[in-house]
This record gives structure tokens, C-alpha cells and sequence, in this order.
């Protein structure tokens, strides 16, 4: 389970394409040619510019390769149909099937070729209609959870990509290129992403059958598509991994939000009740390797839990906060510690104290 939240270090510019009705820019990309494209101008911090393009990626770019910029209205958004054929340009005509489930793009990389027999068409197809209709259950269950906790959602502006593959060598293939050594966790050890710069939703064919992992990413590309927080905003993950891990499914449908007992993650952080919440909270380094992630994950989703039940007031201070940071802000590790600990009047050894009581009652009180 991760998600990308890194800088691209490179600039390349193949995808963008100019169009009438949008900010113009003039830049300099990785050869050191003069490239124009058309994109919304989605902040800037650290010498770094975002842009937003009609597809829903953002690329960061260093200013000092941004030569001229005329402004223009925002470009319009790839409709379903227009974004279906980019996935099919960049996986392939002969591999590559689609389907539009609004306001979802599903397409299938195939291990093979795409074959004409009625069989693999079948299959195929069937594969689309699942993941489409569960995906379309989450983004439901999503917005009745955000209605029932008066958190504002914003619509959604993109159509939003989900490409499965059906071999696992060609998913690492795509993790590597990339996510690279940027996500910390190695390929193998990822069933699925969520990639906030291609803001697509990626995921192994095998992991359809229960959508274990792929619920919870689909909710880190719902949080970013429906104004939660800002794309390449300095959130911190607890926040993310917290929210996303309160959703549990059961392979058809999402049958609990975040303010029930995930019996698994409970389970883990009570066992692993040494990993220290400050630390969690400062920084984001226990979700970075594939040793400790999964400890990051379920202590997460106790500090989550554990604010929305108990604290609702402030967790809503502590949301507020996080959606007003702009992209390419600079972190800073105090802070998170502060807001958390002067929302609640608590300090975080408090609150890992009291959730441990806590769930431990609400778990006995589900038996």
C-alpha cells in the first residue's frame, strides 16, 4: 500500500498537448528544448511549479524552467472517453481494454496480446464490470461518510484513471519506472498504488478478487480528487494512511467507514504498542520501508480512529488545517506534533495511552 508524493526529478513533456482555453506556458524540458503547453497553474513553493493538466496529472517543475507564461482560461477536462485513449497510447492497442464507468476509466493491461476469442473478451470484460461497480460502491460509501461527518467535499473535476494489470511483472515493471527508490517499499511488496502525480489508480489483476488493497488506495484518490488535500501538499501520511485504512470491505461492497473497529489494524497496534506516536506523527519514515510500514499502517489507523471517536472537535481543526496547506509547502515536524496535541489538550503518550483502553473496550464490546 503506497502512494507517490515525490518530486519528478526529470521533465518531460510528451503528454501535454496545447489547446485554446488555458494558461501558456513556455518551458525548458530535459533536453533543453522550449516546449509549449497549456495547464492550470496549481501552485509553487521551494523554486518549484505545479501544473495541472487536462488529464488530471500535475508536474512539478523547477521555476527557472518556466520561460514565459500568458494567462488563458482553464483548459477543459479529457472526458472519459478522451482519457481511455490516452491509457490505450501509453499501454498499447494490442494489449490494452477499456471501459468508462463514470466517473471511473478502467482499463486492462493484458499479459499477451489481446486475442479475438470470445473467451479472453469475455474474461476481460468481466474484470472491468467488477472493478468498475465495486469502485463506484467506494466512491459512495465515501460521500455518505464525509456527509455524516459534515466534512464539505469538493466535485470532481477529472475523470479518474485505474489500470490493472494482469501480470505481476508488468506491475513491478510500472512501480519501478515510476515510483523508482522514491516509495521506500520494494515493487513485490506492493499490491497496489495510488500515483499522485498521474493521479491513476494502479492495481495487480490478482487483487480484484477481494479489492483488499485497492479499497484503500481508491480512498487516497478520492481524498485528492474531492478537495480533502492538495496534491504534493506536505500532509502528513498518519493522516492519509489513517483515513484510508478506516475503510474495510468485504470484496463486494465497503461494509464500515473510519469511526468502526478495523478488528486487523486494531489487532496489530495493540500488539505493537512500543511504536511511539510522536515519532509517527513528526515524520513519515516508518512508511518507508518494508519492515516497519505495516506497524506505520495500524498505528495510523489508531490515531485516526481515536480522534474521530473521541475527539471529533479536533480532528475537524486538524482537517481544516491540512486542507488549507498549499503544494510544495515546507514541512515542518514541530508543528505536526503541536496542532495534534493543542487540538486535543493531549500529548500524544496520552493519547496512545488512552487509545489502547479504548479500543480494547470497543473491541470487547463487538463480541
Amino acid at each position: 500500500m503506497c502512494f507517490r508524493r515525490t518530486i519528478a526529478a526529470g521533465l518531460l513533456l510528451p503528454w501535454c498537448l496545447p489547446s485554446a482555453s488555458a494558461d501558456v506556458f513556455t518551458v525548458k524540458d530535459d533536453n533543453g528544448e522550449q516546449v509549449t503547453v497549456s495547464a492550470r497553474w496549481g501552485g509553487s513553493g521551494r523554486q518549484v511549479a505545479v501544473l495541472e493538466f487536462p488529464n488530471g496529472r500535475v508536474q512539478p517543475i523547477p521555476e527557472d524552467r518556466i520561460l514565459a507564461r500568458e494567462p488563458a482560461d482553464d483548459p477543459a477536462p479529457l472526458t472519459g472517453e478522451e482519457l481511455a485513449g490516452q491509457l490505450v497510447d501509453r499501454f498499447g492497442a494490442g494489449r490494452t481494454v477499456t471501459r468508462v464507468e463514470a466517473p471511473y476509466v478502467l482499463a486492462v493491461v493484458m499479459a499477451a496480446p489481446n486475442g479475438a476469442d470470445r473467451a479472453t473478451k469475455n474474461r476481460v470484460q468481466a474484470l472491468l464490470k467488477k472493478a468498475g461497480l465495486f469502485l463506484k460502491g467506494v466512491q459512495t460509501s465515501f460521500e455518505n461518510e464525509m456527509r455524516e461527518l459534515e466534512i464539505d467535499l469538493q466535485p470532481l473535476r477529472y475523470a479518474l484513471p485505474v489500470v490493472i494489470f494482469e501480470s505481476d511483472s508488468d506491475f513491478d515493471a510500472y512501480y519501478r519506472t515510476e515510483l523508482g527508490e522514491q516509495a521506500g517499499l520494494s515493487a513485490k511488496n506492493v499490491a497496489s498504488f495510488y500515483d499522485v502525480l498521474s493521479n491513476r489508480l494502479i492495481l495487480r489483476a490478482r487483487e480484484c478478487r477481494s479489492f483488499d488493497t485497492p479499497l484503500h488506495e481508491s480512498i487516497h484518490q478520492l481524498v485528492y480528487n474531492r478537495g480533502l488535500i492538495r496534491r504534493l501538499a506536505p500532509v502528513p501520511l498518519w493522516l492519509h494512511e489513517g483515513l484510508a485504512s478506516g475503510f474495510e470491505g468485504d470484496g463486494v461492497r465497503v461494509k464500515s467507514g473510519p469511526r468502526a473497529v478495523n478488528e486487523r489494524y486494531a489487532s496489530v497496534a495493540l500488539r505493537t504498542r512500543k511504536a511511539d506516536w510522536t515519532d509517527l506523527v513528526e515524520n513519515d519514515k516508518a512508511f518507508q520501508g518494508d519492515v516497519l510500514a505495516a506497524q506505520a499502517y495500524a498505528q495510523s489507523w489508531g490515531l485516526h480512529w481515536l480522534l474521530l471517536t473521541r475527539y471529533p472537535e479536533a480532528y475537524q481543526q486538524i482537517l481544516k488545517h491540512y486542507r488549507q496547506v498549499e503544494p510544495l509547502a515546507e514541512p515542518d515536524p514541530a508543528e505536526r506534533k503541536l496542532l495534534v496535541e493543542r487540538s486535543t489538550g493531549k500529548t500524544l503518550p496520552e493519547l496512545q495511552s488512552e487509545f489502547v483502553e479504548a479500543v480494547s473496550k470497543a473491541r470487547a464490546r463487538k463480541r
